[in-house]
């Protein structure tokens, strides 16, 4: 894993910068290369759509002019939000629609990445195409897309250049259109590439960071985030100038078609793609009636089994809900004893020798003719590092994108923390706990992503927005109910802007498009 530094304020100031020649109206080489989304890309989205893939509401993310969000808008009628820092950018989106012939955009947000204007868990579908190599640390972007998707939600990834291992790396040229008839001919003839990175030069001027990561570091990052990581390799320079040349090609043909492009890539560049999914299987069930169900929806009187994913070295589970003190607990159909916690919050049991290596456990729990509900269960080897399993937070993402709007600027605590499972390992700095929960020392601080990574039910969640409608029926603005900050919308663009890229880029108290 290479060494990441956090974006710098130059990095970010130069995202907008390098874009603002979108307020000049359409750009042909923009054009193009949207026509050329549309016409490769439409099928991928069709093919997801085919797959029962929910797509609505969906988040894009770097989407500058919107070529995948208006496939996926236009073309598949799917809500969503193209979110990008260049408000520029987002703006000309129109007039591109109009040139493509595309009669339905999605929502435009301008807004940054690193704090998502979303909820938890409230999409169950976002991409991010040519967009990570622009991060020096994609992993709290990564961290931030994981926060906002649905369990058993999907992203998608596109990116490049994969850094080229095989190339003295000299200097950077500039953008393909605009190399010269003898830097052309020398890429044609894969020689270029060997002495230096093609593309880029002009980003880079203006501050916009180019990195380039190996095929490692992608599957890396991506595999420390997701649960499941599909990858794909295309070892292109461009759409027709292939990374290797013949002779190359040609040394690896031996590998085999799979892994000759594995290594194409990895030695010589090119571009990764990847399906990444979050939590795709179910950790508990319950059975009745001869199937399984969700735990949520389990009896709350009598008799309930439940099938609970664990890890091997998993050696205790504890058990917290209402009045379950009562219940006669059985694991592989063998009684064992519940045990109060020092705490005296919920009830653990030492599972059986057998069970501890195993992955998964079955649970029989009873209650007689009393009523008690289970909350959560949560699996830890002698107590240590907890793994919780909540029942009944797999609810469906939102509706309707207003639904999972929250504000970028605070955060809150939900009402699924529970400090005395987790050892309260948010308390700190940020956070104390008050009546039995965490809650934030200042709500407008800028927390770790580590932090907010760390908790195990995601408890810790941006507020939700409410909308304030306009005379004509349209909505005016957004206003957070905790910090009560307004985010307009003017010419069909949400404000959506972090604290930290409204102090960079218009002041923190400017009006909306003001430059900085």
């Amino acid at each position: 894993m290479p060494l990441f530094t956090p974006q710098n304020d130059r990095q970010l100031q130069g995202e907008v910068a390098f874009r603002r020649f979108h307020a000049l109206g359409v750009n042909e080489q923009t054009l193009s290369y949207m026509e050329l989304c549309l016409r490769e890309r439409r099928d991928i989205f069709r093919h997801l759509a085919l797959g029962e893939r929910r797509l609505t509401p969906f988040l894009e993310i770097g989407a500058e002019t919107g070529a995948n969000s208006l496939i996926l808008a236009g073309d598949l009628r799917a809500e969503g939000m193209a979110l990008d820092i260049s408000r520029e950018a987002l703006a000309a989106m129109t007039a591109y629609a109009e040139r493509l012939a595309v009669d339905h955009l999605p929502r435009r947000v301008w807004g940054d990445a690193h704090a998502l204007p979303l909820r938890n868990e409230s999409l169950p579908f976002a991409l991010a195409w040519g967009t990570l190599h622009h991060f020096p640390d994609p992993r709290p972007v990564l961290a931030e897309l994981r926060r906002v998707l649905t369990p058993g939600g999907c992203f998608l990834v596109g990116d490049e250049p994969v850094r080229r291992r095989l190339s003295l790396h000299l200097t950077r040229t500039r953008a393909l259109h605009s190399l010269g008839p003898l830097a052309r001919r020398l890429l044609r003839w894969h020689v270029l590439p060997w002495l230096v990175d093609i593309d880029g030069r002009e980003a880079v001027a203006a501050g916009v960071a180019e990195m380039q990561f190996s095929r490692r570091a992608y599957k890396d990052m991506l595999a420390a985030a997701f649960e499941e990581v599909e990858m794909q390799y295309a070892p292109y320079i461009t759409e027709r100038i292939r990374s290797a040349g013949p002779l190359g090609r040609l040394l690896l043909a031996p590998l085999g078609p799979a892994l000759a492009v594995k290594a194409e890539v990895q030695l010589f560049g090119g571009a990764i793609g990847a399906f990444c999914r979050k939590n795709p299987e179910s950790h508990v069930q319950c059975l009745t009636d001869g199937r399984a169900v969700a735990a949520q929806h389990a009896p709350t009187r009598g008799a309930v089994e439940f099938l609970l994913r664990k890890r091997p070295e998993h050696n205790r589970l504890w058990l917290s809900g209402e009045n379950i003190h009562r219940l006669r607990v059985f694991v592989e159909r063998r009684p064992v004893a519940l045990r109060n916690r020092d705490n005296g919050n919920g009830l653990w049991l030492e599972l059986p020798p057998a069970a501890v290596p195993r992955g998964t456990i079955h649970l029989r729990v009873d209650s007689g003719e009393q009523p008690a509900r289970l909350e959560h269960f949560v699996f830890s080897r002698d107590g240590e590092a907890p793994w919780w399993i909540p029942i009944g937070r797999n609810e469906p993402p939102a509706d309707r994108l207003d639904e999972a709007l929250g504000c970028p600027s605070c955060w809150w605590v939900g009402e699924d923390c529970r400090p005395e499972f987790c050892g309260g390992r948010c308390v700190g700095p940020f956070f104390q706990v008050h009546e039995g929960r965490a809650e934030p020392v200042d709500p407008r601080a800028e927390l770790p992503w580590e932090l907010v990574q760390s908790c195990p039910v995601q408890a810790i969640d941006r507020p939700p927005l409410t909308a304030d409608p306009a005379e004509d029926g349209r909505i005016a603005s957004y206003r957070c109910p905790q910090c009560e900050r307004v985010y307009p919308v003017e010419n069909g663009i949400v404000d959506l802007r972090s604290p930290r890229a409204r102090r960079l880029l218009a002041g923190p108290d400017a009006p909306f498009g003001e430059k900085a």
